[in-house]
């Protein structure tokens, strides 16, 4: 490889130019006439040492060897002819040459043109020139060259076919190639006669560009291409134009896409256990990137929480949703004929591209979709419905990869609707439960004038721990507790349920605030204690109440806490204040409030 010079130094001239080569004249009889200063260079005999001596002096050959005849038949001969001989330098050394003679006749007089180089240097040559030309005729590389007003000079092969015969646009700018592309890299300039002004003007060459459009060749179909802008300096180093070498990365660039939103649909796909929200995120995620518009078909019954029908969907009714918010979706009920490629996506569970597909009803797009992929949403044991991926503005169709893509995303998006379907169903379990263990209607007592409310302090969950209880007592007396489980859903609402019967139980007694409390700190421990092995974990882990007896007779209200806020006293001035009461453990750890206040 050391033959081969470092692209510094490279010169594409032929080593046999007449300008660089060893050159020499011979006469008729093979005698030195004519001695070049490139000859004495390559051999370093001077014109002195060979001029009129015979040239085979010059050859380096075994004894024997009639390089003598060889020679004269070169001479003689009546047209080029090229070979590689050994010639013998000054110092020595034999030089291994490509040497070419050509004849010449003047008035009669017969001479030989002597041309010579070493053959290695022909060698290094013949490399470089055959690289251009595999870049000219072979390359995949697209090479285009314009001249220093930005027009089309010349193009290689893989420009030729791109633009179905590069002859067409000679002479032409270079907006005229792709009239409608445009560079979609960030950070450089949108238009293409100003990057090429710019490396004009600076000579600094931009490389890696990304740019997306249609060749005249393929017009059908969307390219991306990574493009580089070079200078080139004429022999005195002014500017003569530039060339772009382009380099069709379409399928790499479309695969870097799909794996980009299938990163997005991970992060943004099932996060919001809502079944309506899911189905946007799905459309969210996928248009404009891999759709023009995306339907999702859902039966009632998984909109609602409940379990999906059996079977293959096509025969039960289902809700259209379409558009890219759950604010914005509509919905509309809708059916699929036994022969449509919706039930045959839906029974045979696999994608389903239709190429000529109706303008199909509730599609939000102005324009009638050319293409639509249906993908059915499938989890492990039931088909919870069906998404419709339409293309109508991008005029791709759907291939295999993006068909992949589109599955990836169904997948997602079932397990995400799945989810929420099912967090949907407990959530509703766990509301009907905890508004059962609730008091319905309070106590007739003559007391207190009691006053309540219960709203959940987070909407989106809805459903937690947190109880209340007016309990009537001996002595026209009255008991109100206020109480917290950690958690939501049934296990925290059947827990609240659990200890309300407690306390109500407890109260009945006739026990004050802080022994109520320490007997039910021993209960909720002892529960705890039975879960600690092996067993799930328990709401009642995490439990504060608050206790109060209120005596009418006495004017006098006694209150104690385990680890709840301590309660808000208006007196009858009107003025409020947070009660001292200092709140005591949460229950369940074995430390039972001591304190109370009256």
């Amino acid at each position: 490889m050391d033959r081969f010079p470092h692209a510094a130094d490279v010169d594409f001239h032929s080593p046999l130019d007449l300008s660089k080569a060893a050159a020499a004249v011979l006469d008729d009889e093979g005698r030195i006439s004519g001695w070049g200063f490139s000859a004495q260079r390559l051999l370093g005999h001077s014109p002195e040492d060979v001029l009129g001596k015979s040239a085979t002096r010059l050859l380096a050959a075994p004894s024997g060897q009639p390089t003598g005849q060889r020679l004269s038949a070169l001479c003689k001969a009546h047209k080029p002819r090229s070979t590689v001989l050994d010639l013998c330098c000054r110092d020595g050394r034999t030089l291994r040459a490509a040497v070419t003679f050509s004849p010449l006749s003047d008035r009669g007089v017969a001479a030989t043109v002597v041309v010579a180089a070493e053959v290695e240097a022909l060698r290094s040559w013949e490399a470089q020139l055959a690289m251009l030309q595999g870049l000219a005729t072979e390359s995949s590389v697209g090479l285009t060259i314009f001249d220093s007003d930005m027009r089309v000079v010349w193009g290689n092969i893989s420009t030729d076919l791109e633009l179905g015969g590069v002859a067409q646009y000679t002479g032409r700018p270079a907006a005229d190639l792709f009239p409608e592309g445009e560079f979609i890299s960030r950070h450089h300039p949108p238009d293409e006669d100003q990057i090429m002004e710019h490396v004009l003007t600076t000579g600094e060459p931009i490389i890696g560009m990304h740019y997306r459009g249609r060749a005249p060749a393929d017009p059908g179909r969307e390219h991306v291409w990574s493009c580089s802008y070079h200078r080139m300096l004429d022999a005195r180093g002014e500017p003569l134009g530039l060339f772009e070498e382009s380099l069709d990365i379409t399928d790499r660039y479309r695969a870097q896409e799909r794996l980009s939103l299938l990163v997005r649909a991970g992060k943004r796909i099932g996060a919001s256990l809502d079944v309506r929200r899911t189905a946007a995120e799905i459309a969210d995620v996928a248009v404009p990137q891999l759709a023009d518009e995306v339907l999702v078909d859902l039966p009632p019954a998984v909109i609602e929480g409940r379990q999906p029908p059996t079977g293959s969907a096509p025969g039960h009714s289902l809700l259209r949703m379409h558009g890219r918010t759950p604010e914005g979706f509509r919905t509309s009920p809708v059916s699929y004929p036994p022969s449509s490629p919706q039930a045959l996506s839906l029974a045979t569970s696999r994608p389903v591209v239709d190429a000529s597909p109706p303008e199909a009803p509730g599609g939000e797009g102005s324009a009638a979709p050319h293409s639509c992929l249906f993908v059915p949403l499938l989890t492990r044991d039931a088909i919870l419905g069906l998404v419709t991926f339409r293309r109508s503005s991008n005029p791709d169709p759907f291939g295999p990869e993006e068909q992949t893509l589109a599955v990836e995303l169904a997948e997602r998006a079932a397990v995400g609707i799945d989810n929420a379907r099912r967090y949907t169903s407990q959530h509703a379990a766990a509301l009907v439960l905890q508004r059962s263990l609730l008091p319905q209607h309070l106590p007739e007592q003559s007391a207190v004038d009691v006053a309540y409310r219960y709203l959940p302090a987070d909407s989106r969950v809805g459903v937690g721990g947190d109880w209340f209880d007016v309990i009537p007592l001996s002595g026209a007396r009255v008991g109100l507790t206020v109480g917290d489980v950690v958690g939501h859903g049934v296990h925290a609402a059947a827990t609240m349920g659990r200890l309300r019967a407690t306390v109500r139980t407890l109260a009945l007694l006739d026990l004050d605030p802080a022994e109520l409390l320490t007997r039910l700190d021993d209960l909720v421990a002892q529960d705890s204690d039975s879960h600690a092995e092996g067993g799930p974990i328990d709401e009642a882990l995490g439990v504060t109440c608050l206790y109060a007896i209120y005596d009418p007779v006495s004017s006098r209200c006694v209150w104690a806490s385990a680890g709840h806020p301590p309660p808000i006293v208006a007196d009858a001035s009107g003025s409020v204040a947070l009660s001292a009461l200092a709140p005591g453990p949460p229950l369940g750890l074995g430390a039972c409030p001591t304190r109370t206040l009256s």
